[in-house]
């Protein structure tokens, strides 16, 4: 099982055996608080569990569960997705919200922004939110996103913001990688 680790979480590949833990944060009204459809079902998150799985195996990367020592705290990562022909990572990240204030998102974000510096340096990265989502856009700002036109000009409520893989290396991290025996 392909994942990292950084001083407080396990980044790590989802499995179906993490399907428990992906409706328990996608059927949270506190954690979906701001998808305009709401909650997800248990049959959409299923649905959506493998497909990330499935991008796992295809791309070699996709949105990892997010664990501390107290178990899985929610669900994030980058993700190769594609806006009108032109590919584009995404960084998705969504937490219980008691695991909000915590500077989860934080760690989570510098881990996978240092994969996508390494991986696919030559791709934007995105944060696609809704405008209300402060703490989304905190981050944003906190790691050099800026803002960039949305595709639909009509569209109010979502926000879009891009970040570029610095040309220099970035500061190493802490994250390790680990590998199937958690090495």
């Amino acid at each position: 099982m392909r994942g990292i680790r950084t001083d407080r979480l396990v980044l790590r590949e989802p499995t179906m055996a993490d399907l428990p833990a992906m409706v328990a944060v996608h059927t949270d009204p506190g954690a979906t608080v701001f998808e305009p459809e709401g909650p997800r079902t248990p049959e959409q998150c299923h649905v959506q569990l493998t497909n990330w799985i499935q991008r796992w195996a295809t791309d070699g990367h996709c949105y990892w569960i997010i664990l501390t020592d107290g178990g899985p705290i929610g669900f994030g990562g980058i993700g190769l997705c594609e806006r009108d022909g032109e590919p584009y990572l995404n960084l998705y990240f969504r937490f219980t919200p008691s695991a909000w204030g915590h500077g989860y998102a934080t760690e989570m974000a510098t881990a996978a922004l240092d994969l996508a510096a390494r991986r696919r340096p030559d791709l934007p990265v995105w944060i696609v939110t809704a405008a209300e989502n402060q703490r989304a856009l905190r981050i944003a700002e906190k790691f050099g996103f800026h803002p960039i036109p949305s595709p639909d000009p009509d569209d109010a409520f979502w926000v879009y913001r891009e970040w570029r893989a610095p040309t220099r290396p970035r500061a190493a991290t802490t994250a390790k990688v680990i590998t199937t025996d958690g090495s």
